[in-house]
């Protein structure tokens, strides 16, 4: 970040990679105004959608106009309804969800650096949003910004799935350096639930629903590729999941039908 401007409730930044234009806003606690700023919908990757379904995120590169982060994106693919539509906010959903909503505390400056947290929310690696989690009060009142590349002080936090996810990501030593602590909420690496061994198998039968050949070749992935999103989501909605124990325990384990696999290459 090199230079900041307010006007009319907007923030303009310039970052390395372009302009990002965001929004200046305040609350009271404790009788007292917290100021923050707010840059929503920032993208981390180019969208996945077209040859880049399924396909490991690309860098997105910079830009030559302002960025407008006023606004915030929509969510990841997921079926929003029965039960849950009451509790996620946003029920706009897209393909092109590789994005971040990011909180800093007003006057934060290169010579007043803060903590950051970064925060992966939960959902069973297919359902939840960011737009769920606002970070303002957190920026706001504690000495924290909710993500900002640069700190000598980075936590990634997740909780459920995003807890596997963070601890997972601990566990890969390239990741050294990247960030200092991680906060696993109800979740961790070897949960039993944390990976997948049943992926390839969920993965054939999706691809025989949608009529794509389930040999799991190049054809496959270039026929899911052609498969429109309402194709893929009734398809992924038909796949059975089930609740088990383990060991003889009374604690009852439930099935995530796609999770992270070992299979040597780690995102």
């Amino acid at each position: 970040m090199l230079t900041s401007v307010f006007g009319n409730s907007t923030v303009i930044l310039k970052t390395k990679l372009g302009y990002v234009k965001g929004i200046s806003s305040s609350f009271t606690f404790n009788n007292y105004s917290r100021n923050y700023n707010e840059f929503r919908n920032i993208p981390f990757a180019k969208p996945p959608v077209g040859g880049l379904r399924f396909h490991q995120p690309v860098p997105y590169g910079a830009w030559s106009d302002i960025y407008d982060a006023t606004r915030f994106g929509p969510s990841c693919i997921q079926s929003v309804n029965g039960i849950v539509d009451q509790y996620v906010p946003n029920t706009n959903t897209s393909e092109d969800c590789l994005v971040l909503n990011i909180y800093v505390p007003s006057g934060f400056s290169e010579s007043n650096a803060k903590s950051v947290i970064i925060w992966v929310h939960g959902g069973g690696y297919y359902l939840g949003q960011g737009m769920f989690y606002d970070g303002s009060f957190l920026s706001s009142i504690g000495d924290v910004i909710v993500f900002w590349r640069g700190s000598n002080s980075v936590t990634i936090a997740g909780q459920s799935a995003g807890a596997f996810s963070v601890a997972l990501q601990a566990l890969n030593p390239a990741n050294k350096g990247l960030f200092h602590r991680v906060i696993a909420q109800s979740g961790a690496s070897n949960s039993v639930i944390a990976m997948s061994t049943a992926a390839r198998k969920n993965a054939k039968l999706l691809s025989r629903t949608v009529h794509c050949n389930d040999s799991l070749t190049k054809e496959t992935l270039a026929c899911l590729r052609n498969k429109t999103v309402k194709q893929l989501l009734e398809a992924f909605n038909t796949i059975p999941t089930s609740t088990y124990t383990i060991n003889n325990s009374t604690d009852v384990y439930f099935d995530i039908p796609f999770a992270p696999v070992i299979d040597g290459v780690f995102l």
